[in-house]
């Protein structure tokens, strides 16, 4: 399946043939990436489109070495998507040895372009010091831009910090309003921080 007809599904409400938890994880995870993308940004060439979805593909299956080389070449171009999932294959080890900073260095590339998946995972690594230098401001910014497209975990991530006064001025009001944004699209955690709340 190319990344035009997931675009597709994805826009239909449709769902995908999943074979694995594995699979599952990667579905779930190009749900989040691409669903902003389908919103606002031109299709991708179809040459780039077949290439991703071919290393998406042998990601799925654990065919490490292929997907890297795609998305190496991919990312090469500036896809964002593309520094997304080799970030997150650094962040993971898989198909290279484990490295956060190159993982940071990434994410920070797909970041800039507005990549909300990216911009959350980052935040975490800056909330974290995990790759970066731990910077609980630059972990909120990062967190406030992927909650503004609607990011879930981000709009969780941000609550917590809101609640808990890191990073920026403890707001009750905003921690709430922010749970109950995640909490309405799932999160269970949010649900149970929102319920205590009241």
């Amino acid at each position: 399946m190319g990344t035009l007809e997931i675009r597709k599904l994805i826009m239909a409400g449709g769902a995908m043939p999943l074979k694995s938890v594995k699979a599952l994880r990667a579905w779930m995870m190009l749900l989040v990436l691409a669903l902003p993308l389908t919103l606002t940004a031109p299709m991708a060439s179809t040459a780039n489109a077949d290439d991703f979805s071919e290393a998406f593909a042998a990601y799925e299956v654990g065919d490490y070495e292929t997907a890297l080389k795609i998305w190496r070449s991919l990312a090469g171009q500036g896809d964002a998507f593309s520094h997304t999932f080799l970030a997150l294959m650094y962040s993971n080890g898989e198909g290279v040895e484990r490295d956060l900073e190159e993982a940071a260095r990434l994410y920070q590339l797909a970041a800039d372009q507005g990549n909300a998946f990216a911009q959350n995972n980052l935040g975490t690594m800056y909330k974290n010091g995990e790759g970066v230098e731990r910077d609980v401001e630059e972990a909120a910014r990062l967190y406030r831009l992927a909650a503004d497209q609607g990011h879930d975990s981000a709009q969780y991530n941000l609550a917590l910090m809101y609640y808990n006064s890191k990073g920026v001025e403890r707001d009750l009001k905003e921690a709430a309003r922010l749970y109950r944004l995640a909490a309405d699209q799932g999160i269970a955690e949010a649900q149970n921080n929102l319920g205590t709340m009241y």
